[in-house]
């Protein structure tokens, strides 16, 4: 047997016997599914020499029995230290110890602790065994999973192997398991588990095992936002090919050129240079400003929206006077205002398998700022095909991703994520939101990608998928390996031309406004309202975030976050007819499907969320 122990419950078991020196301490051990997760120091009452001896009285007992109750946990054992003295039972532990329990024991030598054990008393209470010691596995949540592990973004669980650990994630954890794991019990295709930075799939799998002080990473695909890589599939350029630098140039990039791995050359590189922008919004703005501060000779952007005023809180491309105005013509503007050296080619138009290979071919790099997955693989397909490197960048809440795909000896999107998630598992940031600052902070990351491929310098992120987390303001890198048996990358590619990447990701074609969809059997705003002028009980289940609810709301709603609802549908009426409702229709269908699928037979979901409610039945109301 053995006794697993919380990080930092083992250094508060040190500390507690540091600063009790020269007599000893004592305290519970208190967790769940046998992993220890508090220390609760607790009073040395002995009075025949605390230097020796401790001594936990029946009340003491009492208040870590409550203490663990209180918090939905169990009394695991106890721990105490020996001053001076090694980290094993004395007679006094084998005549006051239970045979239920752990005890754990630091030595505490001239002031410092030392050497931490844990023992079992044996049922016949003729000795104690030594237990083995194990730190749980901490386990990386991505943001958009957090909503279904209570908000934590580190989980600390115990598991011999992979298998073992995730299935005691989503014990721990049930509202994971659907998205985790498909109906046959197999890890989801877009999701990865790395064990420290080596993913699982060129390990054991599942049966990979694991050992005290491993790192798990969960990495789902996120709906968001060396030698020289350029060039492989263009004519290599020589020095007398590069355009020359204009005496304003040399002095608007003068602190490029002092640097040795850019100077003159790497500037004309620059110049020469022909870098398309897929979107103008999130990633797009800071990495095309970035690129058209850098000297980028040629900057490419496609899109076809306009500037809306929400756009302004993280789309530095474009301002308030933008409002209203194609995002194509506010973004080549700013960009030529930036650096009139440069020039800027627009395509208002959405990117589609027809004109992708068009679009890519002028250009040595493909920048890809994309929000959605079907066009994410579009544009991984088009630059495997054509050769051209993508530089990658994804963002949700506070996170990001950035790699550099599509190169020759490098993995491809797909390699990483074979397969797209199912619509409407991944939210979109329009859905879950996303920090201002934070595609800045990957947009930027983009655009030094970039750089670093046409200049040919540094180690780019080949083979390497960087994650930031904003909140802890950390960064990890795990390894992206090629796929041999990638379908566009691999050896023996079954995809050597664009398909419908629509049909592909499952994205169903969209419904006519006013028209019912017969397999959710959505409710539309003006039936709902209808309905409960007439005076109907409806119950309106609201599953967005609390945050969101703060915003606006339809009178009467009751707030269940669908990350929360399998712990809360209790809380609801089998029998009631019951309407779930999000922002836009896309959470409250999946808070639908689940309702139904536990017996809920008469739930509906509102399409179009608040947003139709707003458009439709109360205008009166803020839309965000």
């Amino acid at each position: 047997m053995g006794v697993t122990i919380n990080r930092d419950v083992l250094a508060a078991i040190r500390a507690h016997g540091r600063e009790t020196y020269p007599n000893e301490c004592c305290g519970a051990l208190i967790g769940s599914g046998g992993v220890v997760l508090e220390a609760f120091a607790l009073p040395n009452t002995t009075e025949e020499g605390p230097r020796r001896r401790f001594l936990v009285r029946p009340s003491d007992y009492r208040s870590a029995e409550s203490r663990a109750s209180a918090s939905g946990r169990e009394l695991l054992g106890f721990y105490h230290s020996h001053p001076d003295h090694p980290a094993q039972p004395s007679q006094y532990d084998l005549d006051h110890a239970w045979p239920v329990f752990s005890y754990v024991i630091v030595s505490v030598r001239e002031g410092e602790p030392r050497e931490l054990r844990s023992w079992r008393l044996r049922a016949d209470r003729s000795t104690f065994d030594e237990e083995e010691v194990a730190m749980p596995i901490k386990v990386h949540i991505p943001t958009p999973l957090r909503p279904f592990t209570e908000k934590l973004d580190v989980v600390e669980l115990d598991g011999a192997t992979i298998g073992e650990l995730m299935s005691n994630l989503t014990t721990k954890f049930g509202g994971l398991k659907q998205h985790l794991f498909n109906e046959e019990g197999r890890l989801r295709s877009f999701v990865n588990v790395y064990v420290n930075d080596e993913d699982i799939r060129y390990l054991q799998k599942d049966q990979t095992p694991l050992k005290a002080g491993d790192t798990v990473s969960i990495i789902p695909s996120v709906a968001g936002g060396a030698p020289s890589a350029v060039g492989e599939a263009q004519s290599p350029r020589t020095a007398v090919d590069l355009p020359v630098l204009s005496g304003d140039e040399i002095r608007r990039y003068s602190r490029h050129l002092i640097l040795p791995e850019v100077g003159m050359d790497g500037q004309r590189k620059l110049k020469a240079a022909k870098v398309l922008c897929i979107g103008a919004g999130g990633l797009g703005s800071p990495a095309a400003m970035y690129l058209a501060a850098a000297g980028v000779g040629t900057i490419g952007v496609v899109d076809f929206d306009v500037v809306d005023v929400s756009n302004l809180q993280r789309q530095i491309l474009h301002s308030t006077p933008d409002v209203g105005r194609p995002k194509l013509e506010s973004a080549k503007s700013h960009l030529l205002a930036l650096n009139p050296n440069i020039h800027i080619e627009t395509y208002e138009t959405a990117l589609s398998s027809k004109n992708a290979i068009d679009l890519f071919t002028p250009y040595d790099v493909v920048l890809d700022g994309t929000d959605n997955f079907p066009t994410r693989y579009l544009v991984n397909d088009a630059c495997v095909i054509l050769g051209k490197p993508n530089a990658y960048g994804s963002i949700f809440r506070f996170e990001g991703q950035a790699s550099v795909f599509g190169t020759k000896e490098g993995p491809c999107y797909r390699c990483l994520y074979p397969e797209p998630p199912p619509p409407g598992l991944v939210p979109s940031c329009a859905e879950g939101g996303v920090l201002g600052v934070l595609p800045g902070i990957i947009g930027t990351i983009q655009a030094t990608e970039t750089i670093k491929l046409i200049l040919g310098a540094g180690e780019p992120l080949i083979g390497r998928f960087l994650i930031f987390d904003a909140l802890r303001m950390k960064f990890r890198e795990v390894k992206v390996r090629k796929d041999a048996d990638c379908p566009v990358c691999g050896t023996h590619p079954t995809v050597t031309e664009l398909i419908d990447y629509e049909q592909f990701c499952g994205v169903a074609p969209a419904v006519e406004a006013g028209t019912v969809d017969r397999i959710t059997d959505d409710m539309t705003a003006l039936e709902l309202k209808e309905r409960l002028d007439r005076g109907e009980p409806i119950v309106i289940v609201d599953v967005r975030e609390p945050q969101e609810y703060q915003i606006n709301r339809i009178a009467g709603s009751q707030l269940i976050p669908l990350g929360e609802l399998p712990q809360r549908y209790q809380e609801l009426d089998q029998d009631a007819a019951i309407v779930c409702q999000c922002k836009s229709g896309m959470r409250s269908a999946k808070a639908t499907g689940f309702l139904r699928s536990i017996g809920f037979k008469n739930v509906r979901n509102l399409a179009g969320g608040i947003l139709g409610w707003i458009d439709q039945v109360d205008p009166s109301q803020p839309k965000y």
